[in-house]
């Protein structure tokens, strides 16, 4: 189950969203070895005891100028397995209780856009190179991090039919070591390019 509410304030310019959920599992399909299967199988599908999520989202956006849209979210998760995973604990692998992202996206000119977020996630366990066969078979805490994106626009033609724009976006601007799903993630890397729209 779950359920939200959206509050709009000072005429549309502010929109406060706010939804908690809950979810139980009797049951679910996982994939792993198979100890006294009747089908002689190693390894293969086999069901397992469910567990629960429940957790609360809240977001906030404002649009405090005609040129200025700004935006906020926050999600806390609180999920656990039946048995404890190869971690230890019963927390689900992959999954951080925390995450929140807060973005800044201005127009200063109609051809001119900027957009830079900042987003972050709590520590998690994890299987080394994924969750389905870990090589070696090992999990590891992960710890948090926050990373900042930064893209820029530039429209050079805007026509009836279509639009171009320049590209340049920057991921992890301030060059942070962190791991994403058992891997090392890059570090500052910038792309561009040309954006067609017809």
């Amino acid at each position: 189950m779950d359920g939200g509410l959206d509050q709009y304030l000072f005429r549309d310019r502010l929109q406060l969203n706010a939804t908690y959920f809950y979810t139980h599992l009797g049951t679910l399909i996982d994939f792993g070895t198979t100890l006294n299967d009747p089908f002689g199988r190693s390894f293969g599908y086999l069901n397992r005891r469910g567990g629960q999520a429940r957790g609360v989202e809240v977001s906030v956006s404002s649009r405090p100028a005609s040129f200025l849209d700004l935006t906020g979210s926050y999600s806390f998760t609180k999920s656990n397995q039946a048995s404890p995973t190869s971690a230890g604990t019963t927390r689900v692998l992959g999954l951080a209780d925390h995450q929140f992202s807060v973005g800044v996206t201005a127009r200063p000119t109609a051809r001119i856009g900027l957009h830079a977020v900042v987003a972050g996630t709590s520590s998690h366990d994890f299987p080394v190179f994924g969750l389905t066969f870990a090589i070696p078979p090992a999990t590891v805490r992960f710890p948090g991090y926050a990373r900042v994106d930064l893209t820029g626009t530039y429209t050079f033609y805007r026509g009836d039919r279509g639009r171009a724009q320049w590209v340049a976006r920057v991921e992890n601007l301030l060059n942070r070591e962190y791991y994403h799903g058992g891997f090392l993630a890059p570090k500052a890397t910038v792309r561009s390019g040309v954006r067609f729209d017809f």
